[in-house]
């Protein structure tokens, strides 16, 4: 195989490579019909990387009008009557919920915790959480956030030995999750429930005591 042959053929391998590139990278459909079911599909993000919230957690608001995502640079709403989407929180956070009742969004950073206005994008802080506690979740009507405190992760920050910083986002299915949580179970941390509400009184319910910190009923 001659010169100019080899340089031909590399040349047709270059761009049919790069066309395929091209096509990848295109953007999918709005919209498409599901062979296997018929349903109609429609795309609602344009960011990839965007993602929706984890089952638990409400991600819609009080009107129902909107739907709030995760970005790779923050967080979104999407308008599910125009399907306009805005963003609302600039850079990474860790999204608890978003409000039932006043449909504000809920998110940590830094181990403080926000609530967003999906109206003005004006954020309040609301508590910063104490060594080795987390929050999942907001009451009803907001007036109390709840989570717990690791009792395994708080002694090793009491003696000097803090965890280290979670990796970079990796998504929801990523090797070695099933391993990691059947070595959780495994384990069976202690952890204690905590509530905290807006005028930022902490308390925790411990399970040896059916009171909390301030002898009131644990319910």
């Amino acid at each position: 195989m001659n010169f100019l042959t080899k340089t031909g053929l590399a040349l047709l391998l270059l761009l049919t490579t790069s066309s395929f590139a091209r096509a990848q990278q295109k953007d999918p459909p709005r919209e498409w019909i599901d062979p296997d079911t018929g349903h109609r599909v429609i795309r609602l993000s344009d960011e990839p990387g965007s993602a929706s919230l984890y089952f638990h957690q409400n991600a819609y608001t009080p009107d129902g009008e909107k739907l709030i995502i995760t970005t790779p640079t923050g967080l979104s709403t999407i308008n599910l009557r125009t399907r306009a989407i805005e963003k609302v929180v600039e850079g990474r956070v860790n999204v608890i919920i978003t409000g039932r009742k006043t449909g504000n969004v809920y998110s940590i950073k830094n181990r403080v915790v926000y609530a967003t206005d999906l109206n003005t994008r004006a954020t309040r802080e609301i508590a910063k959480l104490p060594p080795g506690a987390s929050v999942s979740t907001v009451n009803a009507d907001e007036t109390l956030l709840a989570g717990i405190i690791d009792e395994k992760m708080l002694a090793a920050i009491q003696e000097g030995k803090p965890p280290a910083p979670p990796p970079t986002p990796r998504g929801d299915a990523y090797p070695g999750k099933r391993e990691m949580m059947e070595n959780r179970l495994a384990e069976r941390r202690p952890l204690r429930s905590h509530l905290d509400n807006s005028h930022r009184r902490h308390r925790t319910h411990s399970d040896s005591s059916p009171h909390d910190a301030d002898g009131d009923r644990r319910t």
